[in-house]
């Protein structure tokens, strides 16, 4: 059969050869001209104590990303010591020797957006991005970390965060497949290998920890001649080298290192392990070693998973989900560290399908490609979504940041991306039939050390006494939107943003699973999951080329009360995107083999769902609160999951899909008049009008403390859900409320944390959220996982933090200060990219608000006032009304739960049927 394919296509292409070599050239052509934006100019420069710095400057808003990369990772750590380099990252966000309190707070009031640290096998980060004005705040506390950490250390420090590291691993592992991770590297890796073990560490090692541990490992990889710094944004380069010499020059050099820049173990033949697991469903993942990130193959086998697996037209992709239907997924692909990297092949089956059969598959399909190599039009696209997502990403100054400091990094190159594109858009079927036979194959290990270069630190010059103020922070403003009405009635909602090749598109629809018939939960999530797998002109997979042929990547999804199609499309494709678009919105054709397929992933979701529920600890609670007969307390069930048909989905589509409930939104960098006649030729024809069943959220139900336990038997962690409902959105208190929110339990610093957290180590994090519906009532809730013999503790805790929000320690001055200098400051980072403006105006929309309501946020909040959020507490909040959800162990916690009396107590199954 695999021949016989070859010769079709060859003959094919012989009868229009001409032709079709000049469509290829014209498309490489256009191609390389849109790869060729791809530029981020930048310079690099050295202090005497070897802190390397990178700048790339961008004046498009009044932001600067700030990163710093440490070269340590968890392949740093010698043995018994694992999950060090993690638990360190965590210990730089406490104190100083100049500086007491949590690292969040003076970036928070200075509205910075993105702050974090994150380890990896290869190296630490940090990074925020910030308003310009606060960039000395921002390079003084990156520096004084750098140099003063040491000093505020401590046994207490230390404990802290290893309880807090503890419960991170603890909530990981509480997952499905956790277990699978840390077996996979030690089955890739030998013993002794640095990538063997998992980054967060072992419970043991993380325990074994000690103070002088600490100071040992700041002193030996925390100097700066190991350490990269990015800027990129509203910064130059002499503004850059006068600051970072100022606040950087003094830190320590550190000692030489010796560093290890390849190792790729040998997998001498082929070993097959098997292990049981409490998952919804078995997994095949089939790994090989590759060359480091920044060899050439690693690149070109990034291409071979898309062609071979990736894309749904790929050969053993199409095998296993379409034609065999013995997978529901198959994801995976190249990665590349700095010693090795990774070719993954990622499997899911479908209950009752052998893993031998699926086994010989892939044996088959991968020899097949081997001998064959991969289709020429999957390679074109795969390129075309390779450059696609980097010009999308591109957008973000994080990401560039990020790219920048990688390069170095791992190639001592900032501009190591640039390489790496041209590795992949040069690459040929040929390449990737001769790569794919190099590394699915063999590995090898080579060493390599270099002389480490004489470093002296600056004397010590900057006031490190206190921390620098923030500057004035420049306000935002959306671009000009304007509106429009097609001809058949659909609204356009247009602004012209953004100078890269790019248009943002949202197609909404005011319907969604509200507008489920009783019985028939899932019908709208179906119908917009099928919407991309046929339709009356294409079949699953004409559609998928379709769409690969312009790098088209649409987000499809039913919400509540509205449901989108969203994507971001090169300009150059702008009008055929809208043409598939509406091909897809029209004319679905919910073909039945592909209704299967979905009904397969509900079914081994459902699965998953009974056990381990507390996925779904949310969807207790909206039961709960809303009631099982209301729209938002319908959960899933296989009765439901087989009961929906494909006339179903017709149906809705028929009743809830038309032009008078769409509205198209359109960011980018398109002319609005040429928008519009596209979508016209797109869509203008099309003349429908709906009918819909659309119900609101409703009221929620009469408010009585209530305890809903559920249990997940040998849970490590409980999940807590402890919440009540309000009034429905009102515009004119939505930003009181808001803040309110914000103070008591919406953030790293919001008290629910803070306590939970930080102050008792129970949890990796525990937050609060309001949830509001453009119609009904809205909810207020406290959710997170805590360690299950701390499960009463931390409800008893919740319940003092409420109670005490509206007595005895109502919300102070200094809070408030935080969340509106945090709120206001943050605006400009926030809206970055045109997907940013887009959703705003959608969600401004839905709630009947102007579409640039975003643009008068901050005086907004700033209005808000310390009374005003009191009062709005003390008028929403009342703590003997609250309504409870305890997912866990109840061998280990229904006993204490009882003994709390917060309300009367009902067991739930799975699917929130009472019990008992």
């Amino acid at each position: 059969m695999r021949t016989a394919r070859l010769t079709f296509f060859v003959a094919v292409m012989a009868g229009i050869g001409v032709a079709a070599t000049a469509a290829v050239e014209r498309a490489a052509a256009q191609q390389s001209a849109i790869v060729d934006q791809i530029d981020f100019p930048y310079q690099v420069f050295t202090l005497d104590n070897g802190l390397t710095t990178i700048v790339h400057t961008d004046h498009s808003t009044p932001t600067v990303f700030v990163g710093v990369w440490y070269g340590v990772g968890s392949k740093d750590e010698p043995a018994g010591k694992s999950g060090f380099a993690h638990l360190f990252e965590h210990l730089m966000f406490q104190g100083t020797a100049n500086r007491e309190g949590e690292y969040f707070a003076p970036f928070t009031k200075a509205g910075a957006i993105g702050i974090n640290g994150t380890t990896n096998p290869d190296r630490t980060n940090y990074f925020a991005t910030v308003p310009t004005g606060a960039l000395d705040m921002a390079l003084w506390m990156e520096s004084d970390r750098m140099t003063y950490l040491l000093g505020a250390i401590d046994q207490a420090a230390l404990d802290e965060q290893r309880e807090v590291v503890k419960n991170e691993k603890r909530q990981g592992e509480n997952q499905p497949y956790a277990s699978m991770r840390e077996r996979l590297l030690e089955g890739r890796y030998p013993i002794g290998h640095p990538y063997r073990h998992p980054t967060i560490g072992s419970m043991e090692d993380l325990d074994a920890a000690s103070v002088e541990d600490v100071h040992d490992w700041f002193k030996k990889y925390y100097g700066a001649s190991n350490v990269t710094l990015v800027l990129v944004g509203d910064v130059d380069l002499e503004t850059a080298k006068t600051k970072v010499a100022k606040y950087f020059g003094e830190a320590p050099a550190g000692v030489p290192l010796v560093k290890q820049v390849q190792w790729l173990p040998t997998i001498a033949e082929n070993r097959l392990e098997t292990m049981h697991d409490k998952v919804p469903q078995a997994v095949i993942s089939r790994n090989w070693v590759l060359p480091p990130v920044t060899h050439r193959d690693t690149t070109v086998m990034g291409l071979v998973y898309d062609t071979l697996a990736g894309n749904k037209n790929a050969p053993l992709r199409r095998k296993l989900v379409d034609e065999l239907g013995w997978a529901t997924n198959i994801a995976g692909g190249a990665s590349g560290q700095i010693l090795a990297g990774t070719f993954r092949l990622h499997i899911a089956l479908k209950p009752g399908v052998a893993p031998e059969d699926v086994h010989r598959v892939v044996d088959e399909t991968v020899a097949a490609y081997l001998e064959d190599g991969p289709d020429r039009g999957l390679l074109d696209n795969a390129k075309r979504a390779a450059n696609m997502r980097a010009i999308t990403a591109m957008q973000y100054k994080g990401v560039v940041g990020s790219v920048l400091a990688n390069g170095q990094l791992r190639a001592g190159d900032p501009g190591h991306y640039k390489k790496e594109l041209g590795w992949l858009n040069a690459a040929t079927a040929a390449d990737l039939r001769s790569v794919a036979g190099e590394w699915l194959t063999r590995g090898y290990y080579q060493l390599t050390v270099l002389p480490f270069p004489a470093l002296t630190s600056a004397e010590p010059t900057v006031d490190r006494s206190k921390v620098p103020p923030v500057g004035d922070v420049a306000d935002f403003s959306f671009p000009e939107i304007e509106t429009r009405v097609l001809s058949n009635g659909a609204k356009l909602v247009f602004a012209k943003h953004g100078s890269l090749p790019l248009v943002n598109v949202g197609i909404e629809f005011a319907t969604g699973r509200n507008a489920d018939t009783d019985g028939k939960v899932g019908v709208a999530e179906a119908v917009f999951d099928l919407l991309a797998s046929g339709t009356r002109k294409y079949s699953a997979s004409e559609l998928a080329t379709e769409m690969d042929e312009i790098a088209m990547r649409p987000g499809i999804r039913a919400g509540r009360e509205a449901s989108f199609i969203n994507y971001t499309i090169l300009t150059p494709h702008f009008a055929e995107s809208l043409k598939i678009a509406a091909e897809m919105v029209r004319n679905p054709s919910f073909p039945a083999e592909e209704l299967e397929k979905e009904r397969s992933k509900w079914l081994v979701a459902i699965a998953g769902l009974e056990s381990n529920p507390a996925r779904n600890a949310s969807d207790y609670f909206d039961r709960a609160v809303y009631d099982a007969s209301g729209p938002l307390g319908k959960i899933r069930t296989r009765e439901m999951a087989s009961s929906i048909s494909r006339d179903d989905l017709v149906a809705f589509h028929a009743r809830e899909i038309a032009p008078d409930k769409m509205t198209i939104y359109l960011v980018g960098n398109v002319a609005l008049d040429d928008a519009e006649a596209a979508l016209e030729k797109a869509f203008g024809k099309w003349q429908a009008k709906s009918a819909s069943r659309l119900r609101g959220a409703g009221k929620a139900r009469d408010a009585a403390p209530r305890v809903i336990l559920v249990d997940q038997p040998d849970a490590v962690q409980s999940t807590i859900v402890a919440g009540l409902s309000l009034p429905g959105f009102d515009a004119r208190t939505a930003t009181t409320l808001d803040t309110m929110n914000k103070i008591f339990g919406d953030g790293f610093e919001a008290r629910i944390n803070m306590n939970l957290r930080e102050d008792k180590g129970w949890s990796y994090g525990v937050r609060s959220r309001l949830r509001s519906n453009p119609s009904g009532d809205q909810t207020l809730s406290v959710s997170g996982g805590v360690q299950t013999d701390k499960t009463t503790e931390s409800m008893a805790e919740i319940m003092k933090e409420y109670a005490e929000f509206v007595s005895s320690r109502p919300a102070t001055a200094a809070e408030l200060e935080r969340v509106v200098e945090n709120r206001t400051r943050s605006l400009p980072g926030s809206f970055s990219t045109g997907s940013t403006f887009l959703a705003s105006m959608s969600r401004a929309a839905r709630f009947g608000l102007p579409l640039d309501h975003a643009e008068t946020a901050a005086s907004r909040v700033r209005a808000v006032t310390l009374d005003g959020v009191n009062t709005m507490a003390r008028q929403l909040i009342d703590p003997g009304k609250l309504t409870w959800v305890i997912v866990g162990d109840l061998a280990k916690v229904e006993e204490g739960v009882r003994a709390l009396g917060y309300g009367t107590v009902e067991v739930w199954d799975a699917y929130g049927n009472r019990i008992r």
